[in-house]
């Protein structure tokens, strides 16, 4: 099984670039754009994003809505 947290700092990077690249100009996020920018996320370690385990998915997703809630500092970070 792959560790997405193996290397915690390449994981905070690719949440980084893939919530900017989805989300910098957006308005309105939905559920289902968070889902999309996890499976991004996921790809980048797996084959298809499917293929992770369910604790990983989770993992990406908070990270993911965590980044959101930093968007700011993630914009003068990256």
């Amino acid at each position: 099984m792959i560790d997405i947290l193996e290397n915690v700092e390449k994981f905070d990077r690719v949440v980084a670039e893939h919530v900017l690249w989805m989300f910098d100009d957006a308005e309105e996020i939905g559920s289902s754009d968070i889902n999309a920018c996890v499976n991004n996320v996921l790809m980048e370690y797996y084959p298809k994003a499917s293929d992770a385990p369910t604790h990983q998915f989770s993992i990406a997703k908070i990270a993911v809505r965590q980044a959101l809630f930093n968007i700011e500092d993630i914009r003068n970070l990256y």
